[in-house]
């Protein structure tokens, strides 16, 4: 599936982003931090009540670029692997058949429209409205996750029937009000960002700001307004507005912490233990 993306990618060239630039972490300041650890894992984290957060686990994340430089697409490549591994999101070695893809395009619009239109299979389980509203989604870039098989309280993907096409659960754990049988994972993600944002970033913000949107099913329109330190607002700010120079402590401690969350507990009680582990490492570093 991301092999075909790459090749449809092709239609639509990228003018080049900016060179690579290692930094530190930016670290902000935020007041009443207890508030705002929570709104920030509210608004960044999707899902339900009585379902569970999603996140790559028995598939392990292999990322690519498209649409840049070879120099460019190594290093956004490299540093979304060192992110994975800073966060302990399951990687997989360098050889690896990509399954995150990073595709920056001069038409981000026309190129989705040609997707939807040519190769509908890149949007699995979306119906028609949902790829539509996908297309027309405002914003310098649009991410979506392709869902993959469920997978049992004990982590071992489902088996299908062949005869129903269902999933059948063979685990001997039983759900109940705060815990389930099973659980959702990430198979793919894909990024695609209109490269004029670009202008004036480094690829070191690109690799960020797409780990954040791939790694996790993240809507940074969810934090407008809100003054939380995060490089989400790296692509849609205004000309003259000061942005994060790399991934930030929030950015990295809530991949962290939903990478580290107890995946057999609903979406509430993740979103609880995530915000109380972002809280307790923003603390320990001041």
């Amino acid at each position: 599936m991301i092999g075909l993306l790459l090749a449809a990618a092709l239609v639509l060239q990228a003018q080049p982003a900016p060179p690579a630039a290692e930094n530190d972490v930016v670290v902000t300041g935020v007041r009443d931090r207890t508030e705002a650890v929570r709104d920030f894992v509210g608004a960044l984290t999707v899902a339900n009540a009585d379902r569970q957060l999603s996140r790559f686990d028995a598939r392990q994340v292999c990322p690519a670029a498209m649409g840049l430089t070879p120099s460019q697409k190594a290093a956004v490549v490299a540093r979304m692997r060192q992110i994975a591994g800073a966060a302990r999101i399951p990687l997989a070695g360098p050889k690896c058949r990509s399954n995150v893809l990073v595709i920056v395009t001069n038409d981000r619009k026309a190129l989705l429209e040609r997707l939807a239109k040519e190769r509908r299979l890149y949007f699995p389980g979306m119906s028609g409205r949902e790829v539509r509203a996908l297309i027309d989604q405002p914003g310098a870039a649009v991410a979506w996750q392709v869902a993959g098989p469920a997978l049992t309280a004990d982590g071992f993907e489902m088996p299908v029937d062949p005869d129903t096409g269902t999933a059948v659960n063979q685990t001997t754990a039983r759900g109940s009000r705060l815990t389930v049988a099973a659980r959702p994972q990430f198979a793919a993600a894909a990024v695609v960002i209109d490269a004029a944002a670009l202008n004036g970033l480094t690829t070191t913000q690109l690799a960020d700001y797409a780990a954040m949107r791939s790694f996790a099913r993240i809507d940074p329109a969810r934090l407008a307004g809100t003054p939380t330190p995060t490089i989400l607002t790296a692509l849609d700010a205004a000309a003259d507005a000061l942005v994060p120079i790399t991934m930030t402590d929030w950015d990295l401690e809530l991949l962290r912490a939903l990478y580290a969350s107890d995946p057999k507990v609903t979406a509430p009680s993740q979103r609880e233990a995530i915000a109380r582990k972002i809280e307790k490492r923003l603390e320990g570093q001041r």
